[in-house]
């Protein structure tokens, strides 16, 4: 072998030698890495929950089993399945075991708080009205909404709504510039938008009654929706009708697909919203066709008004919101600008809260009416004193409908349409007697806590509107026993809306209708955004 033969050999032994070694070095870093995010993911899913269990548990809270990962959802899941389809209505007024089993099975085991694993988070679930009002009320600082709860809600709404964002001032801000739409004179100008949109979805249900002959059973749910839209519609975006009911349409998919997805083992999967699954391509298409819807609404409004400077962008909520942000400033140190994003996103929140809740309640309130027809007759006999002689509905006669309304709290306290609040500590603080640890959830159980019979009395399952006589104040032993709109900070901004809304399509449909018991009725109310029946609202209604 000569000179050169043996530098070669030299070279390719030293390069083999260094291929080695970076192979080596490579597998030491994906090794490395492997070992870091399993031990980051072991961390989270185990020694943070395991963690925060034994500082309650030395509190003296009650304790569900550790189930890695998945938490209870399946024991919940599993309970919820031992309940029949259609639940005799007055044996299950407690709804929770089918719309959020976790209260229903671990409270009776546990009294008043116990902790649980939602997926990977950890919950302390509590219907203490004191505790309560410290978490929404005096010490809400401390919480915010879980980052699971905004990014699921961020889906429907979107994350600039006011119901998402958590940035104090931010969200203070917004608040600041939302909360005129709803005051008492913005309302009144609203009632005659209003009763307008309420008679067209109560005229669907006069001609269903008319094809009968005066007396029909049907389904009533798909009509209150229709009115709820409406509504909405002609006080939110005047009449753009069409468009209104399109993004109602895929708001309402894409709740049934996300929360259809929630039973599946594979939602839990990190990672798993990006995989290009079916349940995820029809999320990505219908959030695309609802920003297009949108932009669309937007568009029309701005080429019909200019540059919205002579009279704004329009009278509506839509307009005002235009109007704001086309005039607000685009940077500020007190929070993030109120700009197009946040009028797209409060859009959407407004359309599926505003329609959602109202529908709901309605049905269920009818099916409370029906099956108590004492109550039926005196909120009958109230309306017709306050409308009589064909007076239009007005702001000064929906404040008479004392009976209505009363009718309406108790259906919100019966079938809450938020049945829990979750609010997730971001520092370690201490609420009444428990020490509460950064990062442990409080889960606020509305429902149960509207169910119980310490705050509420041995009737606390019977349909008794009378306990709201007084106001809803006075209703229990505890004057903050009573959330159907959340409270605090976060306090819902259209309730004064949402009980004008329906208490107009009550008045209206107890004008027409005698509402009968349908013994094609199916009772399984569940959850999806907001409590529902999940067979719909069938009742006969008769013409007076």
């Amino acid at each position: 072998m000569n000179f050169s033969e043996y530098l070669q050999v030299v070279r390719a032994a030293a390069m083999e030698k260094s291929h080695d070694e970076l192979r080596n070095a490579l597998q030491v870093v994906v090794l490395t890495v492997i070992v870091m995010s399993v031990g980051a993911w072991l961390h989270k899913v185990v020694w943070i929950p395991l963690k925060m269990r034994r500082i309650m548990a030395k509190q003296g809270v009650g304790m569900t089993p550790f189930r890695i990962l998945f938490g209870n959802i399946r024991e919940s899941v599993a309970y919820a399945a031992k309940f029949p389809e259609d639940c005799h209505v007055d044996g299950y007024y407690e709804s929770t075991p089918t719309v959020y089993p976790q209260h229903a099975l671990y409270f009776p085991l546990h009294g008043s708080r116990f902790v649980y694993e939602w997926g990977s988070e950890t919950r302390l679930a509590v219907r203490d009205p004191e505790f309560t009002r410290e978490v929404l009320s005096t010490k809400q600082a401390y919480f915010r909404k879980p980052e699971f709860h905004r990014k699921f809600m961020g889906e429907v709404v979107g994350q600039k709504c006011i119901a998402i964002v958590e940035d104090p001032p931010t969200h203070q801000s917004h608040r600041r510039k939302l909360n005129p739409f709803f005051y008492p004179d913005a309302l009144k100008a609203m009632v005659d938008g209003m009763v307008e949109g309420a008679a067209s979805g109560i005229q669907r249900l006069d001609e269903k009654v008319s094809q009968g002959g005066g007396v029909a059973d049907f389904d009533v749910l798909p009509d209150l929706y229709c009115a709820s839209n409406q509504i909405l519609t002609r006080t939110m975006l005047s009449s753009d009708v069409e468009r209104g009911r399109q993004l109602y349409k895929c708001q309402t998919q894409l709740v049934e697909i996300l929360y259809g997805s929630l039973s599946k083992l594979s939602f839990w999967i990190p990672g798993y919203r990006f995989f290009p699954t079916k349940d995820n391509r029809e999320i990505a298409s219908l959030k695309s066709e609802m920003r297009n819807l949108l932009t669309e609404i937007i568009g029309a409004r701005t080429k019909a008004f200019g540059d919205g400077n002579e009279g704004g962008y329009g009278d509506d909520i839509l307009g005002q919101m235009l109007m704001i942000a086309s005039t607000a400033p685009q940077g500020t140190t007190k929070g993030a600008p109120f700009n197009l994003e946040s009028v797209v996103d409060n859009t959407q929140m407004f359309y599926m809260a505003g329609q959602d809740t109202v529908a709901v309640v309605v049905a269920f309130a009818m099916l409370m009416l029906a099956r108590h027809p004492e109550w039926q007759d005196r909120a009958q006999k109230e309306v017709n004193e306050v409308l009589a002689s064909g007076k239009a509905i007005d702001v000064n006669g929906l404040n008479r409908l004392k009976i209505v309304g009363m009718v309406i709290n108790e259906t919100l306290r019966l079938f809450s349409s938020l049945p829990r609040i979750p609010k997730v500590a971001v520092q370690d603080v201490q609420v009444r007697d428990l020490f509460i640890p950064k990062g442990l959830t409080v889960e606020v159980a509305v429902q149960s806590m509207h169910l119980d019979p310490a705050l509420w009395g041995e009737d606390v399952h019977k349909f008794n509107p009378e306990r709201f006589a007084n106001g809803p104040a006075s209703a229990s032993t505890h004057p903050q026993a009573f959330l159907p709109f959340s409270a605090g900070l976060h306090y819902c901004l259209g309730t004064n809306y949402a009980m004008n809304e329906m208490k107009i399509m009550l008045a209206m449909m107890l004008q027409r209708f005698q509402i009968l018991v349908s013994p094609h009725y199916k009772h399984r109310p569940y959850f999806a955004f907001v409590q529902r029946p999940k067979y719909g609202m069938r009742l006969i209604l008769k013409r007076v």
